[in-house]
């Protein structure tokens, strides 16, 4: 199916928008972060990046940077492992619940995250477990998990 040049050019720049458009409140934060102001304006008259020598010299930042970064490491070592296992089965092997067992792991991936983060909240509290970052864990993997196994 050939487009013209115009449907294409018309894409194009709407692409563009969106992008803008997704991109503008990121952008308007970072400037937010270096202006002394109090409030955001044009053009910024003072600059300065205090808050991220505080945050950086702050023993709590630190140790939350460290524990995010370790989730996050775990996390996509064992989801990698089970991946390459998830999809080797199904790649291979022909089984009598094949299907149901991939609509099964398909299901997380229907939830928005924070549904699917408060529902693991409430799950964990009511089996009296505290959460810490094992949970943490034990949550991210729900979610990406089956990701990485379909992919």
């Amino acid at each position: 199916m050939a487009t013209s040049r115009s449907t294409r050019i018309v894409l194009y720049v709407y692409g563009i928008l969106v992008i803008f458009f997704l991109y503008l409140p990121l952008v308007s934060v970072a400037f937010a972060s270096v202006s002394k102001a109090r409030y955001l304006s044009f053009p910024i008259k003072r600059y300065s990046t205090k808050w991220y020598g505080e945050a950086l010299d702050s023993s709590t930042v630190s140790n939350l940077l460290v524990t995010s970064l370790s989730v996050a490491v775990l996390v996509t070592i064992i989801s990698v492992v089970i991946a390459f296992f998830g999809a080797l089965a199904f790649a291979r092997y022909q089984w009598r619940y094949r299907t149901t067992f991939q609509k099964l792991i398909l299901l997380p991936i229907f939830f928005p995250q924070t549904v699917l983060g408060l529902a693991l909240l409430m799950w964990f509290n009511s089996l009296g477990i505290i959460p810490s970052w094992k949970t943490a864990v034990v949550a991210h993997l729900v979610w990406i998990a089956p990701i990485a196994t379909l992919i």
